[in-house]
């Protein structure tokens, strides 16, 4: 799940003008926060334990979760304390999406109306956090999914979509005369959509393909629904859709070459236990062209934890390497992780391969994606127990976040 913090200010609307879009002022210093009297470093620096590559994922994407196998995790070294630099920059800055060549994009919000802020995109210079760029939908109360959105690292295309049934393609282009953000490619899929649906989730595939969901979270206009859709638009606009009747999804999905993993709960409200978790994928036989490859049931419990985002499983699925997906349930008591194979099994009641009890009695849950790793030889999986979180209403929490700049000095042998 993303943070709970994408939400109550991104709903603030007027019937204003618009006014001026902000200008692109170079970001403001974080006030100093340390005590005088202290060291600014204690400590020693750590030494590197890098683990081998992970295995990679095609499209190869950036995104909240990392890549469009939620991974969570990244094969870049991080600060180790060698001689740092410390810089620190208060920015509009929503999900950060990384380059391959260490480009920073992410969500950008215009306040300059405080009654009717408008969402976007921006491009950021890395080290400063300076906007280069930024685009925003032309319909001011356009509210975008920005917690979803992914940057397509083959051509630096950022997909993000709109709870009202729109997908926006936006080109970042870098070069000599600068930074821009263009608008490319803009599908309204809302007559797809069942009643009362929102749009939530959106994934390029391999071959073009927009994969989607739609989808539910608290505090946002994505209200109750009492269903679900999954689906795919190909690049000549041609959309396919699977309707799903009682089942909500309330997470992201988890993409790999045309292969779509997604985890369903039961509606809010209800006490009914059953959620699943599905494969999909294109199907050109005809029909709705969504192929169910396996679907597998799971333990939704009866009831909303405490402190808990969804009703049913609260991870999104993450891969590991190419023959296992993580999620967990939501089982009263104990929640479990589940490792399920990522190819259909004969027997379906084979597709889970294990379930491990999580936590202690009465205080388990988990609302965000596990954070794994498979380097082709070993498996490694992180959960976070989230149950009795406190509550998170600040929207500016998510957009106005001072950020730290850490910068090492790295050597052409790759030291640090």
């Amino acid at each position: 799940m993303w943070a709970r913090t994408l939400s109550v200010a991104l709903q603030l609307s007027a019937a204003t003008a618009a006014l001026p879009p902000l200008p692109l002022l170079p970001p403001l210093p974080v006030p100093p926060s340390q005590i005088v009297r202290g060291e600014d470093f204690v400590g020693a620096p750590a030494a590197g334990n890098q683990l081998r590559p992970k295995v990679q994922f095609q499209p190869q994407a950036s995104l909240m979760h990392g890549d469009g196998a939620n991974t969570g995790s990244t094969d870049s070294a991080g600060p180790l304390g060698q001689d740092p630099d410390v810089k620190s920059a208060l920015q509009i800055l929503g999900v950060m999406l990384w380059g391959r060549d260490g480009t920073l994009s992410g969500g950008r919000a215009d306040a300059t109306n405080i009654l009717q802020p408008r969402i976007g995109l921006g491009a950021y210079d890395p080290a400063t956090l300076k906007v280069l760029a930024q685009w925003f939908p032309d319909d001011p109360n356009e509210y975008l999914n920005l917690g979803y959105m992914e940057l397509r690292l083959e051509d630096n295309s950022l997909l993000v979509s709109s709870p009202s049934g729109r997908f926006y393609v936006v080109k970042r282009t870098d070069g000599d005369d600068g930074t821009s953000l263009e608008l490319t490619r803009e599908v309204d899929i809302a007559g797809s959509l069942s009643p009362g649906e929102t749009l939530l989730n959106s994934l390029f595939d391999v071959e073009g393909n927009i994969w989607f969901t739609t989808g539910t979270l608290p505090n946002t206009p994505l209200g109750p629904q009492s269903s679900a859709t999954i689906g795919y638009v190909e690049p000549d606009g041609t959309v396919h859709a699977l309707h799903l009747p009682d089942q909500i999804i309330e997470n992201g999905i988890a993409l790999n070459g045309t292969t779509a993993y997604v985890v369903t709960g039961p509606l809010n409200g209800t006490t009914s236990t059953a959620g699943y978790v599905w494969a999909f994928t294109t199907d050109s036989s005809g029909g709705d062209g969504v192929r169910t490859v396996w679907k597998a049931e799971y333990d939704a419990g009866t009831h909303q934890k405490p402190g808990a985002l969804t009703r049913g499983g609260g991870a999104t699925p993450a891969l590991l390497g190419g023959d296992y997906v993580a999620t967990t349930d939501n089982a009263d008591g104990r929640i479990k992780l589940l490792i399920l194979h990522q190819e259909p099994r004969e027997d379906p009641d084979d597709q889970v391969l294990c379930a491990v009890p999580l936590f202690g009695e009465g205080a388990s849950s988990n609302d965000v994606r596990p954070t794994v790793h498979f380097d082709g030889e070993r498996y490694g999986v992180v959960i976070q127990n989230g149950y009795a979180v406190p509550p998170s209403k600040q929207f500016l929490k998510q957009f106005v976040s001072p950020y730290f700049l850490v910068q090492e000095h790295r050597y052409p042998n790759g030291d640090i």
